[in-house]
């Protein structure tokens, strides 16, 4: 997309989605109750190799490094829809299980800063 729209772009480490190497995810309604219990037990590894506070974690270092790296002007960050969930709900009251459903693809959401502050969210960009 970026080079569709003249623009600069790196790949950035620990920006992945959360690592559920070797997970059995079933059918959709199983996999949509391995989210909640992701959700409600960050401290487990629910899906087998990385907590959902390991994964937000990796990914808030991830943002913080490219925000050091470019400090000036206004940056896309883009991840997955799991970490993006959790990172947000350390900075917002959200209801984790409903934001993550509700992410179509692609969908985006845009943070102020400093705080990370949300502004607004598109939850399908093709709706």
């Amino acid at each position: 997309m970026a080079e569709h729209l003249g623009l600069v772009w790196t790949v950035a480490s620990g920006l992945h989605d959360h690592d559920r190497t070797g997970a059995t995810f079933g059918t959709r309604e199983e996999f949509e109750l391995g989210a909640r219990n992701c959700f409600e037990n960050p401290a487990s590894p629910v899906w087998v190799n990385e907590t959902a506070e390991q994964a937000r974690a990796r990914l808030a270092g991830g943002v913080l490094a490219v925000l050091e790296e470019h400090p000036e002007g206004n940056l896309a960050v883009v991840a997955h829809g799991t970490v993006n969930t959790l990172f947000l709900a350390q900075h917002e009251d959200i209801d984790t299980l409903d934001f993550w459903c509700r992410l179509g693809l692609p969908s985006f959401y845009v943070l102020s800063l400093p705080g990370f502050g949300l502004k607004d969210v598109v939850f399908d960009v093709g709706a």
